[in-house]
């Protein structure tokens, strides 16, 4: 079989240029709006989403316009 090719994100970081981790003691997320905080995740990506959409249409969004370059 021919290797995986690898695709790699960029971290996010503080304004200080530390990775945000639970190692490092980065606030968690609030757990509560799962679509806001996947909609901020797809922003700082690139991926502009439309506001209020539901996570399965998120998701689909993004699949369908994600590019590793």
């Amino acid at each position: 079989h021919p290797p995986p090719r690898y695709g790699h994100i960029p971290l996010v970081v503080d304004a200080h240029g530390q990775k945000l981790s639970k190692q490092n003691h980065a606030p968690s997320l609030d757990a509560a709006p799962p679509a806001d905080n996947l909609s901020r995740a797809l922003a700082w990506l690139g991926l502009d989403t439309e506001p209020r959409a539901d996570i399965a249409n998120l998701l689909a969004d993004a699949v369908a316009r994600w590019r590793r370059e």
